[in-house]
């Protein structure tokens, strides 16, 4: 379970107003 914990919180990072922030990351 740890490692889709941390699944998530990569990809929430990539979305707008994320960590890792990218354009249209939320497409």
């Amino acid at each position: 379970m740890d490692d889709a914990l941390i699944v998530v919180d990569i990809q929430n990072d990539f979305c707008p107003g994320g960590v890792l922030a990218v354009p249209e990351g939320d497409s």
